[in-house]
């Protein structure tokens, strides 16, 4: 703990008591979980995701792709087919992936 408010004065950086947290196993940050196991999305965060629509341009897709693939099991297989799509930059047959969607966010 002294090297952790050692390094935090050398720096400049003002711990604020209200917002420490020590001996914590998960911590939550930024919409994720943070723990010794490695980082997951918040539950609550899950709602809003499945609220989503399906993207509607290349932009959107990529963006959703790229966030997103850390935390899907099978990820290559579900969204090879989407990443096709996004590295073609061609939507014209893109609602025909819909159930792939569905699948990520259910």
């Amino acid at each position: 703990m002294c090297t952790v408010f050692m390094t935090s004065r050398t720096h400049d950086l003002v711990l604020e008591h209200s917002k420490c947290l020590f001996g914590e196993w998960e911590v939550a940050y930024l919409g994720h979980f943070i723990s010794n196991t490695g980082i997951a999305m918040d539950p609550s965060k899950m709602d809003v995701v499945r609220a989503w629509l399906l993207p509607c341009s290349v932009r959107a897709l990529e963006g959703f792709l790229r966030y997103y693939k850390r935390f899907i099991h099978d990820y290559g297989v579900i969204f090879a087919p989407l990443t096709a799509y996004s590295s073609r930059r061609k939507l014209s047959s893109y609602r025909q992936q819909q159930t792939r969607h569905s699948k990520l966010t259910t």
